[in-house]
């Protein structure tokens, strides 16, 4: 699942590559690169938990964070990974 998720991730780069920088991974850890020209780590976490996905920025104590880390379940599946995808296309849209 966690390549699966990750292929995922690539295709959410590609789709939003002035908002999206690099995807990167360890394992099941998953952190989103973001643009800091164009949306911090808090704003994009913040519209994800209204969406209700809990994701906290990489330094939650830096307001100026640009990296978003993904903690996905072990029990990650194919329904998960798709419900986040749609979620955070949605987000990363709101953005101008």
């Amino acid at each position: 699942a966690a390549a699966r998720f990750e292929v995922a991730l690539q295709d959410l780069l590609a789709r939003h590559p002035d908002k999206v920088n690099a995807v990167r991974r360890m394992g099941l850890l998953f952190a989103i690169d973001l643009n800091p020209d164009k949306l911090r780590a808090l704003e994009f976490a913040t519209r994800m938990f209204h969406r209700g996905v809990v994701m906290p920025p990489a330094a939650i104590s830096m307001p100026t964070s640009a990296v978003a880390r993904l903690l996905p379940p072990l029990i990650l599946n194919d329904d998960h990974i798709a419900e986040f995808m749609d979620k955070a296309d949605d987000a990363l849209g709101s953005f101008e």
